[in-house]
């Protein structure tokens, strides 16, 4: 590997930084993985893994989902299930 420095705007900058933040990686693994990924005839490389909160997120949406799901079940079984002694459906004096 060579050492080298470059200049780079600000906007980029702070951008690369936050990327290398949110996947924990460093500031120059982000930049030699861009670069791969940009020029032509570097070796492929699969994307950086998904920090930890966006595998926690995706769970807790599925979890949500699978939720909602069986509320929507128990309210459907609730609405078929016979009335309880003492209470009237439907029925008016």
């Amino acid at each position: 590997m060579i050492k080298t420095q470059v200049q780079i705007p600000d906007d980029p900058y702070r951008e690369t930084k936050r990327v290398a933040a949110d996947y924990e990686m460093s500031f120059a693994e982000v930049v030699r993985r861009s670069l791969e990924l940009r020029l032509p005839g570097s070796p492929s490389r699969p994307p950086p893994a998904p920090c930890r909160l966006e595998n926690v997120c995706a769970v807790l949406a599925v979890e949500k989902t699978r939720i909602r799901n069986r509320n929507s079940q128990i309210q459907v079984i609730s609405s078929l299930s016979p009335p309880r002694p003492g209470t009237s459906v439907g029925r008016t004096n």
